[in-house]
């Protein structure tokens, strides 16, 4: 499948090229290939997965508009979104392509297909309120541009916060605690005395006889 990224304002739109439209229209190659870059999402390979997300955003465009998905195809669709998010979350590059990517898909699904909601409820902690805001800034008409869709990848970022996981590298490392010590008070080095300021230096010893001595 081949896919052509354009580059907005906002966010990254891709466009699903010729041959990819070919491909989601044949029903030989549809769901296989489908199902192939949603599971690509989720495979322990965050390179991979990167990959996939410019495919997914496209492909589900495409699937939607020539009215090829179902309730269960949609709720499949946002639940690899999860699922990748959970896995792949604790990297920043991964972490932002998958909530652009998220955002795109849940604007794209939940008129047709409410029943996500019933997915995004099974984010641990899940928050109503924040979804109601979401939805919101879905039917808004009053922002547009970058405003609007930072607003929408907040929101969503906020939802789905309790899925993302530390890196191996984080799990197990001890945090570095300082505390601060006491002023170390540092001894003065005292100088030596100059010469002339000497009383007695002893040259007077130096010229006495052995007379005076007895």
């Amino acid at each position: 499948m081949e896919c052509t990224r354009t580059n907005t304002a906002a966010i990254q739109a891709e466009v699903m090229s010729e041959l990819g439209t070919l491909v989601l229209r044949n029903e030989a190659t549809c769901q296989p290939i489908s199902l192939c870059v949603l599971r690509a999402l989720c495979w322990n390979d965050s390179k991979a997965s990167m990959q996939a997300t410019y495919l997914a955003g496209p492909m589900v465009r495409q699937l939607s508009s020539d009215g090829s998905l179902t309730p269960d195809v949609a709720a499949h669709i946002m639940t690899s979104v999860l699922q990748a998010l959970q896995l792949h979350g604790q990297h920043e590059a991964n972490q932002g392509s998958l909530l652009v990517l998220g955002v795109q898909l849940y604007e794209i699904l939940r008129p047709t297909f409410p029943n996500i909601i019933e997915v995004m409820n099974q984010i641990p902690n899940c928050s109503l309120q924040e979804l109601q805001k979401l939805d919101e800034k879905i039917l808004s008409t009053n922002q547009k541009g970058n405003k609007l869709e930072k607003a929408k990848k907040d929101i969503f970022r906020r939802l789905t916060s309790q899925l993302v996981g530390q890196s191996m590298g984080q799990l197990f490392r001890k945090e570095v605690r300082i505390i601060d010590l006491p002023k170390l008070e540092v001894p003065r080095r005292q100088k030596p005395a100059r010469v002339d300021e000497s009383n007695d230096i002893g040259l007077c010893k130096l010229f006495q006889t052995e007379e005076n001595n007895v």
